[in-house]
């Protein structure tokens, strides 16, 4: 089975990421689902070379290098990254409490990396998040 896997970012839920290095590192047994609408990919492997995916299938129909990283996922899941359309970086406190001074860049880096954890690798945040995408001299600088 071949699948386009051009501009696919995968992400790798609950058993971490894989680091960007020469080396092959292999995603074994997982269910992978490719964002194609087609059905999900039981006991699939994944090879990913450096920082890019270079194979993807049935386990038994994928080749890799026999000095590759084997990398245990049975019982998880990869997926692409999802996008939230509609979200509001910023605007609570503790994620429920939505306070005039939740506009911090700490803050907004927070959610940011909660989303991430939930599989989201891109947020549009639009609306009320007036204080740090209309008054940029008001955010604390790097």
């Amino acid at each position: 089975m071949r699948l386009n896997l051009g501009g696919l970012l995968f992400a790798v839920l609950i058993i971490g990421s894989v680091q960007a290095q020469a080396q092959t590192t292999v995603l074994r047994g997982a269910r992978l689902i490719d964002g194609t609408g087609s059905p999900a990919i039981e006991k699939s492997v994944l090879v990913i070379e450096g920082s890019r995916i270079k194979a993807v299938g049935r386990e038994g129909s994928v080749r890799f290098p026999k000095g590759a990283k084997i990398v245990d996922a049975s019982g998880e899941t990869l997926m692409p990254l999802l996008i939230c359309l509609h979200g509001h970086l910023g605007q609570t406190v503790n994620g429920a409490e939505v306070a005039d001074d939740a506009y911090t860049a700490e803050n907004v880096q927070a959610q940011l990396e909660q989303y991430l954890r939930y599989g989201v690798g891109a947020v549009i945040s639009l609306g009320t998040d007036w204080c740090m995408n209309y008054a940029p001299s008001n955010a604390p600088g790097p």
